[in-house]
């Protein structure tokens, strides 16, 4: 996958409370696909091919089924997205034992924790070294980084990767040749 240079931007349209259309800008991040491919999965029809350890089967296909890594990421995200909005919730709606209540709960779900320690892998694994300037405040001091219009150099497509997936694995077609990169 050829690197490129992105230039970070705010992209306000997943900014938000979860409504039809912060869904729909986060559902955009996804590629589409069948019901076996949709959400970063990549449908491969013999995995030790390409030295693979088994993935999820998909016996009606004859494939395994494997997670690609940034779509995994994007997930972590939403969920944890997700999770905050609802915790936001039942702050404004509810009383504060509701409140410590929910808080309380979803403390205990793994799902979010795995996400925390597995987006920490990923962008420690990354480890984008972009030096990112400070911001000009209204009174000219400069104290913080928000890494908006920073140019970063060592990206790779996410519209390609995308592209490739919904190209290449989904709609499963026994007739289309399977090809990686």
């Amino acid at each position: 996958m050829p690197l490129k240079t992105v230039v970070f931007d705010e992209h306000r349209e997943l900014y938000g409370r979860p409504s039809a259309e912060t869904n729909a800008a986060w559902d955009a991040l996804m590629p589409l696909g069948s019901s076996h491919s949709r959400n970063g999965w990549v449908l491969i029809p013999n995995p030790e091919e390409y030295n693979l350890r088994p993935g999820v089967l998909v016996p009606e296909l004859g494939v395994e089924r494997f997670s690609v890594a940034m779509y995994h990421q994007l997930h972590c995200l939403r969920i944890i997205r997700d999770y905050y909005w609802d915790l936001i919730q039942t702050v404004e709606t509810g009383s504060q034992d509701e409140a410590r209540k929910e808080a309380v709960k979803q403390l205990q779900y793994e799902h979010p924790q795995h996400c925390f320690s597995y987006l920490v892998q990923a962008v420690q694994c990354n480890a984008d070294l972009t030096m990112e300037w400070a911001i000009l405040e209204k009174d000219g001091s400069r104290f913080q980084v928000d890494g908006v219009g920073v140019p970063h150099f060592q990206c790779k497509d996410p519209n390609k990767v995308k592209s490739w997936i919904e190209t290449v694995h989904s709609p499963p077609d026994p007739n289309k040749t399977h090809h990686h990169e």
